[in-house]
């Protein structure tokens, strides 16, 4: 409900490289069946309190990817909810509803910022990446995967356990079983963390 907007907001971003401060409003052009989920109530998504508020909150995630050019789980932890530039933009960012939206056979999104010396600038999404008929590529899923497995395991490991994923065919599955045995933190495998 949310990626298609987040990766306009990213796309302008990389354009145009905007601070918090060029930017006077951002609209975000949504399904009208996601806005109870995404957009309301206003307030509490203009600054949401956890990190699963800030998953299905199209302000901040919007802001963010606008500043940052990016939305991963990084901006999920607790500093990056708290970021007063994130939080400042938030406030800027409204929606609509998108009349042009095939929902729900894509989850579409809109974004257009208007700066503050008076330019309109808009990116959208009429496919959000991921669909059936614009799926990621090898190379996104890759890096999408490098980037989470990072968090909890070397890179040595996570290539690891993806080449023994990409060759599980030629493989039995107890390979990948013991390299994911290894690769769990001792403290989770012996039960002294969350």
């Amino acid at each position: 409900m949310t990626h298609a907007a987040g990766d306009a907001a990213a796309a302008i971003c990389a354009e145009h490289g905007l601070s918090g401060d060029d930017i006077a409003r951002v609209v975000v052009l949504v399904p009208e069946a996601v806005i109870p989920i995404v957009c309301e109530p206003s307030a509490p998504k203009k600054v949401p309190a956890t990190s699963y508020d800030a998953q299905f909150s199209i302000p901040y995630i919007v802001a963010t990817a606008l500043l940052k050019g990016r939305f991963t789980l990084d901006e999920l932890d607790g500093a990056a909810l708290a970021d007063p530039d994130v939080l400042k933009l938030a406030q800027k960012v409204d929606y609509a509803v998108d009349p042009d939206t095939d929902y729900p056979v894509h989850f579409t999104g809109e974004v257009i910022v208007e700066t503050t010396d008076g330019r309109r600038i808009a990116k959208r999404e009429a496919v959000n990446r991921g669909a059936a008929d614009r799926p990621l590529s090898n190379a996104e899923i890759r890096a999408k995967y490098d980037d989470n497995a990072a968090r909890r395991v070397t890179a040595v490991q996570a290539a690891a356990i993806a080449d023994a994923v990409l060759d599980i065919a030629n493989h039995p599955a107890a390979r990948l079983s013991d390299l994911l045995a290894a690769a769990v933190p001792v403290e989770i495998r012996e039960g002294t963390a969350a």
